[in-house]
């Protein structure tokens, strides 16, 4: 089962009201991961199903993010110990850890060819 946090489906459905998309990747019709695009530039959320992380799922999700982007490059605001998944995913730190409504986070931006 997917675990999508302390995001319920209401917010998931508030969000997608605002300029937002939700990339859901299946496996046999059964959700594994999910990611949010904020206004085709920012990702706000990646989530993998943890006994399927490190099997492409997480890239997957990046790629078809990559693909909906309406800008050339990609930001996420990715949490300390996402920093190295997304290095493998193309991203690059974009300034200093910084900290926000008590979440500590690393700028990161991906440039799109």
């Amino acid at each position: 089962m997917l675990d999508f946090g302390t995001i319920s489906p209401a917010a998931i459905a508030a969000r997608l009201a605002e300029d937002n998309q939700v990339l859901v990747a299946e496996i046999a019709g059964k959700p594994v991961g999910m990611l949010e695009l904020k206004a085709g530039r920012h990702i706000a959320m990646l989530f993998v199903t943890p006994s399927l992380q490190n099997q492409g799922v997480g890239k997957a999700l990046i790629n078809a993010a990559f693909e909906l982007a309406t800008e050339q490059s990609v930001t996420v605001s990715a949490s300390l110990p996402s920093v190295g998944a997304y290095q493998k995913y193309g991203f690059e730190l974009a300034g200093k850890v910084a900290e926000s409504d008590g979440l500590v986070y690393q700028p990161m931006e991906a440039s799109l060819p």
